[in-house]
């Protein structure tokens, strides 16, 4: 037996040498956004614009087994250590964001992924990070744990529709419109007008533009896990995203100020909330309407009212249903995926609280690397 397993040691000592761990080189972007296409089966672009649109990229977080053995540069396998800075609660922490997690086929089993996760470890211990977030399928979450990485209990409910729907009107649709698209208005009793406007943060005037981060950092500041985002955030990564996106307007006193945000997409004929914010005194309206709004989606012209489908439904993380009338919740269930926590920095002695079920962990969707 120990002549069999020093053997096995020799022979994976002698494939090892084959290989050489480093980081990627400008030059080589190209190859790297190749491999990754080749192995996860998605779109060469989408990997293109991860990098392109992300403004604190960098090189040195990405690493890479090369095989020597080959004449050409070849990626054997990969990993990214995304740079971010999230909100824990008031404190802004420094973050690695694992992704892009890949080895070729032909490369399996010989745990390089293994090497690249330590290999990250110390790469973010030695840069001052404070801990690290990934996305697991439930089935690998034993490999993740095996480095450290703990999951985060995360329940979904089903928002179902009441009913009753209130009419949205069409008010026009301008191609040509810097600023939208699509404009609905929503009239609520005892409330100013409500006006939905489906466009992106970077078709937003200024003075918009500010008042949507001012109000995005409010509401994330009540969680563990958003991303902080800087202007060039919005305007690079979050407005590259393909979501159907919607700002959420108050119009008095002849101007209009942003009061909400809404961005979701569609999977297995459920809306699934990408994330979701509004203005404190007005968020137990919207989210009591949000049917209203996201309905849009699936609703037709006619007569310059929006036909909404009765059978609409919305998939939400519970951590956000505080304000949402319960009679319209299904009963919670756990994610079949995970969000996965690793403490980098062992003097930070908060984090504990996330790994409970009943935490205050959120991370938007449109923030997934």
């Amino acid at each position: 037996r120990d002549y069999f397993l020093a053997h096995a040691e020799l022979v994976k000592f002698f494939v090892m040498s084959e290989f050489e761990l480093r980081c990627l080189q400008e030059h080589e972007l190209d190859s790297w956004f190749d491999h990754l296409h080749t192995v996860f089966k998605v779109p060469r672009d989408y990997f293109l614009a991860h990098w392109k649109n992300d403004p604190w990229k960098c090189l040195e977080g990405i690493f890479v087994f090369v095989d020597l053995s080959k004449p050409t540069f070849t990626i054997a396998s990969t990993l990214r250590v995304f740079h971010r800075e999230i909100l824990w609660k008031t404190e802004k922490l420094k973050f690695g964001g694992i992704g892009e997690v890949s080895t070729n086929e032909a490369y399996r089993g010989l745990g390089l992924a293994s090497k690249l996760l330590t290999k990250a470890v110390e790469y973010m211990s030695e840069n001052n990070f404070a801990g690290s977030l990934l996305h697991s399928s439930i089935k690998n979450v034993p490999f993740y744990e095996k480095f450290g990485w703990r999951p985060v209990p995360e329940f979904l409910t089903t928002m179902r529709h009441a009913g009753h729907v209130h009419d949205l009107q069409w008010l026009f649709h301008d191609s040509q419109s810097p600023s939208s698209d699509v404009v609905w208005e929503l009239r609520v009793e005892a409330q100013l007008p409500l006006f939905f406007s489906r466009t992106k943060y970077s078709g937003l005037l200024q003075t918009h533009k500010d008042q949507l981060r001012d109000l995005y950092d409010n509401s994330s500041s009540s969680y563990c896990g958003p991303i902080s985002r800087s202007r060039e955030y919005w305007e690079a990564w979050t407005s590259s995203h393909r979501e159907d996106t919607w700002v959420v307007f108050r119009e008095g006193d002849n101007k209009k100020e942003v009061v909400g945000y809404i961005a979701y997409g569609v999977k297995n004929d459920v809306r699934v909330v990408h994330e979701a914010f509004f203005q404190e005194s007005l968020a137990s309206v919207l989210w009591s309407h949000f049917f209203d709004i996201s309905g849009v989606l699936v609703s037709e012209k006619e007569d310059s009212v929006a036909k909404i489908s009765p059978d609409f439904n919305l998939r939400i993380n519970t951590n956000l249903t505080s304000l949402i009338p319960q009679e319209v919740l299904s009963t919670p269930e756990k994610s079949q995926s995970a969000w996965m926590v690793r403490v980098i920095d062992d003097s930070l002695t908060f984090f504990g609280t996330v790994f409970e079920e009943n935490n205050d962990f959120v991370f938007w969707n449109s923030d997934y690397f």
